[in-house]
């Protein structure tokens, strides 16, 4: 039987920083998900500016050759979602 072969090819989108102070979060988790006008959603598990962790969910939208993240929001600590079954 033939392997399957994907039409895809894996490319990185965005690098997330690991740095104390960074806003993008770090450990993106759990795949990604899209709208209708092709824009990926995703989240990350830590906060990287957030001592408590805590993780983003952000927004990859496409720009002709390239893609801009946007963070929609910081989760602060373990009571705001950390550690929700989801992940995130």
């Amino acid at each position: 039987m033939p392997a399957y072969a994907s039409p895809y090819k894996e490319k990185t989108l965005h690098q997330f920083c690991s740095l104390n102070g960074c806003q993008d979060g770090a450990y993106p988790a759990f795949g990604l998900v899209s709208d209708s006008k092709g824009n990926l959603y995703g989240v990350t598990t830590a906060a990287v500016a957030d001592q408590f962790g805590g993780g983003t969910v952000y927004q990859l939208s496409h720009a002709g050759s390239h893609w801009n993240l946007k963070v929609l929001y910081t989760f602060k600590g373990a009571d705001r979602g950390e550690n929700s079954p989801s992940g995130g």
